[in-house]
C-alpha cells in the first residue's frame, strides 16, 4: 500500500499527538492522581503507534508500544510515575519528535529504539526487594534485613528523607519532633 499521500497527514498528526503527550505528562507530574489525563495520555501512546504501524514505521510503533506498557502501570497506580520514568518518557518522546522530523525531511525514521527499549522494560520488569532496597538507598544489610521482615509480614514499607534547613532553631528538638510524628503513623525501622 502507498502511503506517501498520507505522509503529510501522519507528520501533521504526530506533531501534535507528541505536543498533547508531553502536556500531558507535565500535569501528571502536578496532579499524579489525575486520572482522565492518565487515560488520555494511554489513548494518545495507543494511537501514535497504531498509526506508526499503518504507517510502516516500525521503530516508532516498536517504541510507543513499550511505552504503553509504562502507561498500563501508571493505570494501575495511583502515586503517579517515579523520577527515572517521568525522565525515560521524555527521552523517548524528543527521540520521537527527531525521528518525526527525519520522516517529514528524507521519508525515513531515524531512530534507534533499542536504548530506550531496554530503559522502558527496565521500568516494568519486576524488581526484587533487594533490588528496590538498592534504588533507594537502603545499603545497610541490617536495614535490609529488617525491611524484608517487615514486607514478609505484610506490612507497607516507605522511605522518609527529611532534611532540616540549616538556620533552623534546635535542630534536635525538631528531629526529635519529626520522629515523634512518625511514629504515629507506623513503626520506624
Amino acid at each position: 500500500m502507498d502511503t506517501s499521500e498520507y505522509m503529510p497527514m501522519f507528520v501533521a498528526e504526530t506533531r501534535e499527538h507528541l505536543d498533547q503527550l508531553n502536556l500531558a505528562i507535565v500535569r501528571l507530574e502536578a496532579d499524579p492522581t489525575d486520572r482522565p489525563t492518565v487515560e488520555e495520555i494511554f489513548r494518545i501512546a495507543h494511537s501514535l503507534k497504531g498509526m506508526s504501524a499503518t504507517m510502516g514505521f516500525s521503530r516508532i510503533a516498536e517504541l510507543t508500544h513499550e511505552m504503553e506498557d509504562v502507561f498500563e502501570l501508571l493505570r494501575q497506580r495511583t502515586s503517579g510515575l517515579p523520577v527515572e520514568a517521568i525522565d525515560t518518557v521524555f527521552a523517548c518522546l524528543d527521540a520521537l519528535s527527531v525521528a518525526t522530523e527525519a520522516i517529514e525531511t528524507d521519508g525515513q525514521e531515524a531512530l534507534d529504539p533499542a536504548p530506550l527499549v531496554a530503559r522502558l522494560r527496565a521500568l516494568v520488569r519486576p524488581r526484587t526487594p533487594e533490588q528496590e532496597m538498592a534504588r533507594v538507598g537502603i545499603a545497610d544489610p541490617l536495614d535490609q534485613a529488617a525491611v524484608l521482615a517487615a514486607q514478609e509480614a505484610g506490612a507497607r514499607v516507605l522511605r522518609v528523607r527529611v532534611t532540616l534547613t540549616e538556620d533552623v532553631l534546635m535542630p534536635a528538638v525538631r528531629a526529635h519532633m519529626v520522629l515523634a510524628a512518625l511514629t504515629e503513623h507506623g513503626e520506624i525501622l
